[in-house]
């Protein structure tokens, strides 16, 4: 191979090519020696390749900054629809629902009530449904407009009723007389009449009610706790 190398380079090249190789064996760069061509430089790197053992593997050079965020990528398709899941377990039945008809002691029902009317008769009816039975018969107690009851002491917007109490609280009472003469009471609603106020043409009143069940009684007529 020396030979060949020899008959290629000459025997000046050859020479420097030698020295190249030692000095690329201790560790200086063969193409810092001066004298060489580019043909003669490309020979002395094959030898040096084949001669020269790779020396060990250096320590990994330190992580390299993040690169820049790159830009978002296009929304996928829609998937298919996934299948229908089985038909879920049958729940626990629950309790049984009120069969009472009958407002129990303390408590109390709420509700809307209006009232409209025109001069025909000079009067009209105004009625009030109770959703359960009220027992006993609870009293009536109107509330006008900025008026305070003691029995009431809710509001328009709130109406609240003592136990053994029916509290009509008006929001507006506008052609009608002050209030609306007692009339029927039952345990089941109330119904009064309601007078056109003198010279007025036509009347009309609107607001809420409130009524609480009484709290049961003892032989002396003595109201329990509930």
């Amino acid at each position: 191979m020396f030979s060949r190398v020899h008959n290629r380079l000459g025997t000046a090249g050859f020479v420097i090519a030698i020295m190249a190789l030692v000095l690329a064996l201790g560790g200086a760069a063969y193409a810092a020696l001066p004298g060489l061509n580019a043909k003669q430089k490309k020979e002395v790197k094959k030898i040096a390749k084949k001669l020269v053992a790779p020396g060990l593997p250096g320590a990994p050079g330190a992580p390299g900054a993040a690169g820049p965020a790159g830009a978002k990528g296009d929304a996928g398709g829609k998937g298919d629809a996934g299948a229908a899941g089985g038909t879920g377990p049958q729940g626990e039945r629950g309790p049984p629902g009120p069969t009472d008809t009958k407002l129990p002691a303390g408590k109390s029902v709420k509700g809307f009530w209006d009232f409209q009317v025109d001069n025909t008769y000079g009067e009209g009816v105004l009625s009030v449904s109770f959703p359960l039975r009220v027992e006993p018969i609870p009293i009536f107690k109107y509330v006008a407009p900025g008026a305070d009851v003691p029995e009431c002491p809710g509001e328009v917007e709130d109406p609240q009723a003592d136990r053994g109490y029916f509290c009509l609280y008006a929001k507006a009472a506008l052609g009608t007389k002050n209030q609306p003469f007692t009339g029927e009471a039952s345990v089941w609603g109330w119904q009064a009449l309601w007078q056109l106020a003198d010279g007025a043409q036509a009347a009309l009143a609107y607001g809420s009610w409130a009524a609480t069940a009484r709290c049961p009684l003892d032989e002396e007529l003595n109201e329990l706790p509930c």
